[in-house]
């Protein structure tokens, strides 16, 4: 993206899911009379995404906004980009933006689930072993 922010992400691996988070806002300049709007394009690698459009009135700011996109790596490095955009054309749209974060996403819960299930199963028959071997034994 032209006019972007940018920064590459290094050390993902291919095919694994992670969560990016970020908190952004909206603000006008000062010099501003009258009504803005604003978005944020982010993109990740080739993909490019897009905020909700905020309404700004005169000399406003929206106050800040919590966005999160998972994404799965499609390489071990990806440039992560943000732009703003907005109305009315000709203006700077002013995008505030804080505490960005990259980091692996969490497993679902059915994915915890087979998880704990997998475990059970292992230590059932490790005791099955267990009980079989101090039959043979005796």
């Amino acid at each position: 993206m032209r006019g972007a922010v940018t920064q590459t992400i290094n050390g993902l691996v291919v095919g694994n899911t992670y969560t990016l988070s970020f908190e952004w806002g909206a603000g006008q300049l000062r010099s501003r009379d009258g009504a803005t709007t604003e978005q944020l394009i982010y993109g990740l690698g080739n993909t490019a995404y897009a905020t909700n459009v905020l309404s700004n009135p005169s000399h406003g700011f929206s106050g800040w906004n919590k966005v999160t996109q998972n994404f799965t790596a499609t390489g071990t490095s990806q440039v992560l980009s943000f732009l703003s955009n907005g109305t009315p054309n000709g203006l700077p749209p002013v995008a505030l933006l804080d505490n960005v974060s990259v980091t692996a996403a969490v497993p679902e819960p059915a994915t915890w689930g087979m998880m704990i299930v997998g475990f059970g199963a292992v230590g059932a028959s490790l005791r099955s072993r267990r009980r079989s071997g101090a039959a043979v034994a005796a």
